[in-house]
């Protein structure tokens, strides 16, 4: 069974968005996908902050294959909380054996 990505939460300071993919697929012409990605994956301006977020990407780009296409590659202010993670951690075992 292939994973399909259901909702995305995007956040501002004032508001969160929670959109949903299976509808948003039926109703969105391929400007408009195109339009979202550069708005919130694609702007240097916007940090998208997620856990596992090459996963996430990986579902986005076979959800949406036309303007959402390599993810991962293609956004420039990501920060992968799961990633982060482990590099605390391993700078924190490293710190503790001295």
């Amino acid at each position: 069974m292939r994973k399909k990505t259901l909702t995305l939460q995007i956040a501002t300071p004032d508001r969160a968005y929670i959109l949903d993919f299976n509808l948003l697929v039926i109703l969105l012409s391929d400007r408009d996908w195109s339009r979202l990605a550069s708005a919130y994956f694609l702007n240097p301006l916007v940090t998208v902050l997620g856990f596992s977020l090459g996963g996430d990407f990986q579902i986005l780009s076979k959800t949406v294959p036309g303007a959402l296409r390599d993810l991962e590659k293609r956004t420039e202010s990501a920060l992968d909380l799961d990633v982060l993670e482990r590099q605390v951690v391993g700078a924190t075992h490293n710190l503790m054996s001295r």
